[in-house]
């Protein structure tokens, strides 16, 4: 499974049947992350779903990836812990994303200089 951020989801205190408790999970790290979508496209709403997505990765916190603890995790973790202060202060920097690359080496197999790459954004 691929994870794009990581939120915290440990004890978090909510509601539950009436009268308040703490969670853990997904379950509570989700809304989070949904919450923190909002408040950065209410923030910037001249950004799409996907450059909301990209800036909220671009401002996480990476400093957790480099802690020994989590060297198992370094996969699972995302682009870091987000972080909604780095989030809502930093204007997002311009960023590229492809749909799909083709690249063609005239059918040789070997890629010689003037061999093309066709990269097509929708």
């Amino acid at each position: 499974f691929d994870v794009d951020i990581i939120a915290p989801g440990r004890l978090i205190f909510s509601t539950k049947n009436g009268t308040y408790d703490t969670e853990s999970g997904t379950s509570m790290s989700s809304p989070i992350t949904a919450g923190a979508a909002a408040l950065v496209r209410a923030r910037f709403p001249e950004l799409s779903p996907l450059q909301v997505k990209v800036h909220l990765q671009n401002t996480a916190n990476k400093l957790i990836l480099a802690y020994p603890e989590n060297r198992p995790y370094a996969e699972k973790l995302g682009s870091g812990l987000l972080d909604m202060r780095a989030a809502l202060d930093t204007v997002s920097s311009p960023f590229i994303t492809a749909e799909e690359i083709v690249i063609s080496d005239n059918d040789d197999e070997v890629y010689n200089i003037g061999d093309g790459l066709l990269i097509i954004s929708v």
